[in-house]
């Protein structure tokens, strides 16, 4: 088992943490299955990314983050591209997670976001596959999962960058912080 964040694992570590990740939630499936639907959803993007955002602007929560529709726009494509898990992937999904935190989201109101994520891409699958209930719940499960992949990522995101503020604060390196950790056990 893992101790440390994702993020603060070796390069070459964190996709073999991502791929052992992947293989428990059982998300590579799920990616190809949506992956297979992604010229049918491509043309929903705008719309699910401003819907999202204006229900975060609409709630006393959420109605102080800004600039979040294109955010929403660009991460799309990691959600329908079955994609590899690796280094890129894990800087790719960072620049979206600082995007997330200069935006102004916590991690509980990004809970909303992905709560909200799912929510309106049902909504599209409904509207794509009518009569197609086994294959919408398929895509629903496997929405899921990315979705829920993604935000763990996400929380290891915030977590490592709130460490960070932490350290320079103290004047403290990781280094020296994991020192003190052994030392503590």
């Amino acid at each position: 088992m893992v101790s440390q964040n994702l993020f603060a694992l070796e390069p070459e570590r964190q996709g073999e943490y991502l791929q052992r990740w992947a293989e428990l939630i059982g998300v590579g499936e799920a990616w190809e299955t949506l992956a297979s639907v992604r010229d049918r959803v491509e043309p929903h993007y705008g719309a699910v990314a401003r819907r999202i955002a204006e229900r975060l602007q609409a709630h006393p929560f959420t109605q102080e983050v800004e600039g979040i529709a294109p955010i929403f726009m660009a991460v799309m494509p990691y959600y329908f591209d079955a994609p590899r898990l690796d280094g890129a992937y894990l800087e790719n999904r960072a620049r979206a997670g600082r995007a997330y935190l200069e935006a102004g989201f916590t991690a509980s109101t990004l809970a909303a976001k992905y709560a909200l994520f799912v929510e309106e891409w049902c909504r599209v699958f409904e509207a794509l596959f009518p009569e197609e209930l086994a294959w919408r719940l398929e895509l629903e499960r496997a929405l899921v999962k990315v979705a829920l992949f993604n935000y763990a990522v996400a929380l290891e995101q915030f977590s490592y960058e709130r460490e960070e503020k932490f350290l320079r604060a103290a004047g403290i390196s990781r280094a020296l912080l994991e020192q003190m950790a052994k030392v503590a056990e």
